[in-house]
């Protein structure tokens, strides 16, 4: 709930669900999120592909009113690391809550 803006991270150290289940559990995400949404993501995630993810992402953004994906070319450890580059992703989400603020 609340009534700020959302920056989601998804992932983490295993995706053991199966591909349907992360899409269906998007889309019903997606149908309550009521607060504009950006999700950051590394594009070469060895865990989640990104083409999953834009999925995932495109059943999300269906059911909400102002939801973001932006994905980055992270250098090593398969990706999981990009939020510890703010220098790859910090325009855009200066650039989000500036939108999400009007």
């Amino acid at each position: 709930g609340g009534h700020a803006p959302d920056i989601l991270r998804v992932g983490g150290e295993r995706n053991c669900l199966p591909e349907e289940n992360l899409i269906e559990a998007g889309r019903r995400f997606g149908q309550t999120a009521s607060v504009p949404s950006l999700w950051i993501y590394a594009a070469n995630d060895n865990l989640t592909p990104i083409s999953l993810m834009r999925q995932v992402h495109q059943a999300y953004a269906e059911g909400a009113k102002d939801s973001h994906l932006r994905y980055y070319d992270s250098q090593g450890a398969g990706g999981h690391f990009v939020l510890r580059h703010p220098d790859y992703w910090s325009g855009d989400v200066e650039g989000f809550l500036a939108h999400a603020a009007k």
